[in-house]
């Protein structure tokens, strides 16, 4: 705190790379995601009530995370093309999905991002090949939104979030940024 020069710590022993470190807002919300093939998740409310949760995962390396704070779900994509929904006060599997072998909707490419809109209870995710999707809990639906990127113009993938107030995902590459509205992004 800077006012009062307090510092709490929040977590030890995290073992290295931490692969993912997001800061939820509201309510204010640390997830993070450390290690390579045995993995410690963390998610550390910053509310003046101070909770924290922790668990270990073995299997394919997270490559990307988000929560729904009220659920208490964590989303997490990992290596092997999944999205795994995890209880993450009890550390429980709930669900999953193999994206690339649905047959619902065709999405391909090694995993890269994913963010869980409140409002809408979606996980939009996106893959290496450009790819952008959703995936739909309640109805276990899967929907393609589109290319933000082709093999022949790659763009790197920066941004990579939902508004809370609207679900909207936002998406930002090295060339433009904008909110995703099921289309290519294209350069301003």
């Amino acid at each position: 705190n800077p006012d009062t020069n307090d510092i709490r710590q929040l977590a030890s022993d995290i073992p290295q790379p931490i692969q993912v470190l997001k800061l939820k807002r509201t309510p204010r919300t640390l997830i993070c995601i450390a290690g390579n093939q045995q993995q410690v998740v963390l998610v550390i409310s910053l509310s003046p009530d101070f909770a924290s949760y922790s668990f270990r995962l073995t299997g394919p390396r997270i490559v990307d995370g988000d929560a729904d704070l009220e659920t208490h779900r964590l989303f997490l994509l990992t290596l092997d093309a999944q999205l795994k929904v995890i209880d993450y006060v009890s550390g429980q599997s709930l669900t999953k999905t193999a994206y690339e072998k649905r047959s619902d909707v065709i999405v391909r490419g090694r995993p890269l991002r994913c963010a869980y809109s409140d409002s809408t209870g979606v996980v939009f995710f996106a893959t290496d090949h450009g790819e952008v999707a959703s995936w739909d809990l309640t109805r276990d639906a899967m929907q393609s939104l589109g290319s933000y990127c082709t093999v022949g113009d790659p763009r790197s993938l920066r941004s990579f979030e939902t508004i809370r107030d609207t679900g909207v995902l936002f998406l930002s590459t090295d060339r433009a940024a904008g909110p995703w509205e099921r289309h290519d992004l294209q350069p301003p």
